[in-house]
Order: structure tokens, then C-alpha cells, then sequence
């Protein structure tokens, strides 16, 4: 099972895309995408305060935040990742993610050295996740 908590909504635009990637990854596992309200960010200690509460209600102790000062993998290295049960990847707002929520991760994970829009870090790490399940098991997808 693979739980992704998200902060903010995505865009009509996007939406169609992530859900095909969910259709697809459905084909190997479970796939949960927990969507949490993004706050007012005129404060932005507040609103990562607030937002940060929401996904430590929604996380167990072991979850993985996306955040471009984390540590990188291959696909394939990726992959492996997936053959654990019950991952939770947290991607914050526009604004990151609180302190709390980063001391409390198992994992800090960067899809890119470029800082990316916390819209499109979801479309890439569902992406990434059915290209991982297809290494796992041999799809063409991958190749």
C-alpha cells in the first residue's frame, strides 16, 4: 500500500494526469492520495504550523517528505524502495513543509536538484512510482 499526503489541491489540468498514473499503479498495489487543505500563507510560520499538525494526523512513524535538499535515487534504486509495505510520501505546499514534520521523517527524498511546484513533484512521484513497479516486474514502460 502507498500513501501520498499532499498539501493543496491539484489544478483541473493536472488532475486527469495523476489520475491515470493512479489507474495504473493500481495494476501492482494499493494507492491511496490523501489531499490536505493548504493554509492562508500571509504567515507562512502559521500556515506551516497548521498544515504540518494535518499530516503528522495523517502519517505513521515511518514516511518519507519530498524535499529538493534530500538525497537522490535511480529508478531502479527507487524501485527497491517500493518492495517495502505501507509507504507514506508527504508533499508540502508552495511554502514547504514545518520542522516538525521534516524531524519526524524517515526520509528526505529530491526528484531534482531544481526546485520543482509542489503540483508537478506529485505528477513525478506517481511517475516515478509506476515506472518502479514496472522495473520490479519487468514492464516495458521502463525501458
Amino acid at each position: 500500500m502507498i500513501r501520498i499526503i499532499c498539501v493543496g489541491k491539484l489544478k483541473d489540468e493536472i488532475r486527469n494526469v495523476s489520475e491515470e498514473y493512479i489507474k495504473r499503479i493500481k495494476i501492482f498495489t494499493k494507492i491511496e492520495v490523501v489531499e490536505i487543505n493548504e493554509y492562508d500563507s500571509s504567515n507562512i510560520n502559521n500556515s506551516l504550523k497548521k498544515e504540518g499538525e494535518k499530516i503528522l494526523e495523517k502519517v505513521s512513524n515511518n514516511f518519507i517528505i519530498l524535499d529538493a535538499k534530500g538525497g537522490q535515487l535511480s529508478s531502479e534504486s527507487f524501485s527497491r524502495l517500493l518492495k517495502q509495505n505501507n509507504l507514506t510520501f508527504v508533499i508540502g505546499s508552495h511554502i514547504g513543509l514545518s520542522e516538525d514534520v521534516r524531524k519526524k521523517s524517515a526520509m528526505q527524498l529530491s526528484l531534482s536538484k531544481m526546485t520543482l511546484p509542489h503540483q508537478l513533484t506529485r505528477i513525478i512521484l506517481l511517475e516515478q512510482i509506476y515506472r518502479g513497479f514496472s522495473i520490479l516486474n519487468n514492464q516495458p514502460y521502463h525501458k
